[in-house]
């Protein structure tokens, strides 16, 4: 939308979302048409998903040009012009990231004309993924949705492996290529009433290829998890070091401890354990000592009890780790978790410059 300080909400003439789906993340492409304005001061707002990377903006209002970076910033607060408040009332309760340009007077005479690419991780989510578009066509904005031209394309690169029809928020059509990728298209003329959102579910029958995409101001790089579990999964023996010297003190080691606990309180059953501390001397649960999970629950609450002090030195430890006798069956895990200074980190990096694979 372009918001004015004159107090009018102008709503696009015409509106095309387009998006290329490829694996976890899409590029996105938002062409817009704007009346135009009441010959007062104006900012294109536009709300975008979280994680978002804008790649490119640009808009032309009349005979003048815009083009260049653009940063995204929390609803309150985000129009630069004067009197806006009741661009802030509109926007209190969103929670959602808006990106802002202002782009001075808007004439009545004045077509603006925004083109706006972004890419966005695609969130998945219970074997489907889902692919959102925000629509800032709120009814307290007081905008005539019926004259609107909307159009929504999505293409599908889904190279035949879809397992079911997607299905939206609003009515679509879905079209199968030759290349067995899949188009789709909002059908109907009414304009979506709220966020746009595409699920689909691909089923694999082998892991994709780890890729690459470049397109000159921004790259995709994709890495696809495995597509079923091992019947036997791998038997893990994991070491958590924490840091409870005075560089993790407060609130950030309380943060520490509760992400520790969190995973501690996930691991698997054929997992082992060890927790151990680093301050103003080493410490550890039981010893520090290999234990199952049913220890979990205890070794959590002996972490809360810690308190951080003095300073920390993780090499003599670290090398007391690399010097367990190897577990046929059983894979060695060390997980570091610091703030700040541990000691002579060109030593601690050097001592690792070995064949690990069987750990």
């Amino acid at each position: 939308m372009i918001f004015t300080s004159g107090g009018r909400v102008l709503a696009p003439e015409k509106v095309q979302l387009q998006a290329h789906c490829t694996g976890p993340a899409a590029r996105v492409v938002v062409a817009l048409q704007f009346p135009g304005g009441d010959g007062s001061q104006a900012a294109f707002v536009y709300p975008i998903p979280a994680q978002v990377a804008v790649a490119r903006f640009e808009a032309a209002l009349g005979i003048r040009r815009y083009e260049g970076k653009v940063t995204t910033r929390e609803a309150e607060g985000t129009i630069a012009f004067a009197d806006t408040r009741y661009v802030h009332e509109m926007l209190a309760d969103a929670q959602f990231p808006v990106l802002t340009v202002a782009l001075g007077t808007v004439k009545g005479s004045d077509k603006a004309h925004v083109l706006l690419e972004y890419c966005i991780p695609i969130e998945p989510q219970g074997g489907h993924y889902y692919l959102r578009f925000p629509i800032c066509l709120d009814p307290r904005f007081g905008v005539d949705t019926a004259s609107i031209n909307y159009k929504v394309d999505v293409l599908l690169e889904s190279g035949g492996l879809l397992l079911e029809p997607p299905v939206a928020t609003h009515p679509i059509t879905v079209r199968r290529l030759e290349n067995e990728d899949s188009h789709v298209t909002l059908t109907g003329s009414s304009v979506p009433d709220g966020d746009f959102v595409l699920r689909y579910r691909l089923g694999i029958a082998e892991m994709p290829k780890t890729w690459m995409r470049t397109n000159g101001q921004y790259f995709l790089f994709g890495i696809f998890p495995p597509t079923s579990m091992p019947d036997s999964p791998q038997r893990r023996d994991l070491v958590f070091v924490v840091d409870a010297s005075e560089n993790m003190t407060g609130e950030l080691f309380s943060a520490v401890s509760e992400g520790v606990s969190e995973v501690l309180r996930s691991l698997r059953n054929n997992d082992r354990f060890s927790l151990v501390t680093i301050g103003r001397s080493i410490d550890g649960y039981q010893g520090g000592d290999f234990y199952e999970i049913e220890e979990a629950e205890e070794a959590v609450q002996w972490l809360q009890r810690v308190r951080p002090a003095g300073r920390a030195d993780i090499l003599p430890l670290l090398e007391r780790i690399l010097t367990l006798p190897v577990k046929e069956g059983r894979q060695l895990c060390v997980f570091l978790i610091a703030a700040g200074h541990v000691g002579n980190e060109p030593t601690i990096l050097k001592s690792l410059e070995f064949d690990q694979s069987d750990r």
